[in-house]
């Protein structure tokens, strides 16, 4: 099975892994800036085809000090795939919110949770790809079930 990965990068990240073939939802956690790094260095070829992750621009407001985790897991990201040779797709981060309509998950005030972040960027890319369908498509087919997250 060939896996998609959506990250939500930084010092605290999110990871969903998606079946690239029908957009199930395979795992979904919170995960720490450097056990995200050792996955990504563990994959083996062929077991991803893509890599979604939320765009990040530093516009100068990284504080003096900063490590900028962010940055560097859209790094090693490229990295990895670029040894794999798999794509790399970077969304906005209003993608997510777009597909919190489209999978009808109720978004938090405030801060969104990484893992969140991700399943939701992933979804985004799914559905857009007619990969995985939306809640509204799921209830048309009979399919009243909850999103999973």
């Amino acid at each position: 099975m060939k896996e998609l990965w959506a990250i939500d990068p930084g010092t605290h990240c999110g990871l969903a892994i998606f079946n690239a073939e029908n957009g199930q939802l395979i795992e979904c956690e919170k995960i720490e800036y450097g056990p995200l790094i050792d996955r990504l260095d563990a994959i083996q070829t062929n077991q991803v085809t893509r890599f979604v992750v939320e765009e990040f621009i530093s516009r100068g407001r990284v504080t003096q000090g900063s490590r900028n985790e962010a940055s560097q897991v859209i790094g090693a990201i490229t990295l990895v795939a670029r040894r794999l040779g798999v794509a790399v797709v970077k969304q906005n981060p209003s993608d997510r919110l777009i597909g919190a309509k489209w999978t009808q998950v109720k978004v938090p005030k405030g801060h969104m949770p990484d893992d969140m972040s991700a399943y939701l960027h992933g979804s985004f890319y799914l559905i857009k790809n007619n990969i995985k369908p939306t809640a509204l498509e799921r209830s048309r087919n009979g399919n009243r079930s909850k999103p999973v997250l």
